[in-house]
């Protein structure tokens, strides 16, 4: 649209500078010239290649190369569904709880190197970040190729018992929840989440 405004101001700059100079005596000697000019400059500019043109930078194209993603939709249960539940110790309690999980995925056309995240928790009851795992492996750090994605856990709910927090407590105490995900060479992304653990999903992305 941009290149076809430019051809059509510069033709209509051209002709009617040549009209200017036909009827000369109505107008200064250098005005029907200026218009031609004008007109030609238009003309080249706007059958220009998009890459040479001179264009105002707008930030709704600027690529996030790391990208966060939540999806309430849970398709194919791939951001949250039972597993088994731990103890403190890594052990095996025989019952079941929620785990939620997050997709990292690379944006950009290069391998980021060294793609880590972390969780942060900045409620009432804050606590200091803590490093996260990848589900497939276990790895805190992965490099991760053009568009890939891989999916890292980052909460778990299970059924309230006594003494745990829940409902709007639960929300005050932890949210919000802050996610990041750094890789090497790229800015990190930050997503936040509300934790509402008598809802399901828990997980609610903070819009900015």
């Amino acid at each position: 649209m941009q290149k076809i405004t430019f051809e059509v101001f510069g033709f209509a700059s051209f002709v009617i500078g040549c009209g200017m100079n036909i009827v000369a005596p109505l107008f200064p000697s250098w005005s029907g010239w200026l218009l031609i000019v004008i007109g030609i400059l238009a003309c080249i500019y706007g059958i220009l290649p998009k890459k040479w043109q001179f264009r105002k930078s707008d930030s709704r194209d600027e690529t996030i190369f790391l990208e966060i993603i939540f999806d309430p939709k849970n398709p194919h249960k791939r951001f949250w569904d039972f597993v088994p539940e731990m103890d403190g110790y890594g052990k095996p309690t025989g019952k079941l709880c929620r785990e939620y999980r997050i997709m990292v995925k690379n944006n950009s056309m290069n391998t980021i190197r060294n793609v880590k995240a972390e969780i942060m928790i900045n409620g009432k009851l804050p606590q200091l970040p803590k490093d996260l795992v990848y589900k497939k492996d276990g790895s805190t750090a992965k490099d991760l190729e053009p568009k890939h994605a891989e999916f890292i856990p980052i909460i778990w709910t299970r059924s309230p018992q006594a003494g745990d927090a829940w409902g709007e407590t639960a929300r005050l105490f932890y949210s919000p929840l802050i996610v990041i995900a750094r890789g090497d060479g790229v800015l990190p992304t930050t997503c936040s989440f509300n934790y509402c653990p008598d809802d399901v999903p828990a997980l609610i992305e903070i819009t900015k």
